[in-house]
């Protein structure tokens, strides 16, 4: 069964980033390089030392296969 990742909080999507990373064997050096940042920027993202800008967001889901998505909430207007 695949879990439900509509409803992401910045929190989770950290968790998510850093578990594809494991599961595709990715260091930190290699995985920031693709997104033309140090391994320093790339661990203050994922441990929530720093802030993770949305294009970093969606660089390294992108790098996983995944994209971001925005919709508008149910009951907004």
């Amino acid at each position: 069964m695949e879990e439900d990742w509509t409803k992401m909080t910045e929190d989770e999507i950290r968790e998510f980033c850093k578990a594809e990373m494991k599961q595709k064997n990715m260091t930190y050096r290699h995985t920031a390089t693709g997104l033309y940042v140090n391994r320093h920027t790339l661990s203050g993202w994922l441990t929530g030392r720093s802030t993770f800008p949305v294009g970093g967001a969606v660089a390294l889901l992108d790098k996983f296969g995944y994209e971001l998505t925005i919709r508008k909430k149910r009951g907004a207007e």
